[in-house]
């Protein structure tokens, strides 16, 4: 351990030194992800589709960037949830499935896959 947090403190506070700590260890992943037309770029939090830009909203974003941190992973709908809400909030029963349609209308439908009973992943 190379970091320390004096209680009481915050849980993203806590989830970004984590984050931050994981990074160091295995080194910084290319900020460049590729899949078919879909080109991400996750320091600018840029996604283009056949060289056009594709605007998308703060939850959308953080739902396309937890698939592509894992891309050949099965994401399960928990993850999913987690990543689109903070802790403690009310989360409504539909709301992965909102979000990976509104992402399939505007990234084509191949680019998120159905795990049916699992999760979502990338493609193939």
């Amino acid at each position: 351990a190379d970091d320390y947090l004096v209680k009481p403190f915050d849980l993203g506070e806590m989830a970004a030194r984590v984050r931050a700590v994981a990074r160091r260890s295995v080194g910084e992943p290319s900020p460049w992800f590729s899949y078919g037309a879909m080109t991400v770029d996750r320091s600018a939090r840029e996604v283009r589709l056949d060289d056009r830009p594709v605007f998308l909203t703060g939850r959308e974003w953080s739902l396309l960037a937890l698939l592509v941190e894992r891309p050949r992973t099965t994401v399960s709908r928990s993850q999913l949830e987690a990543a689109l809400y903070q802790f403690g909030a009310e989360i409504e029963s539909n709301v992965v499935e909102v979000y990976v349609s509104r992402l399939r209308k505007k990234l084509g439908a191949a680019i998120i896959r159905t795990v049916r009973g699992i999760g979502y992943r990338l493609g193939d």
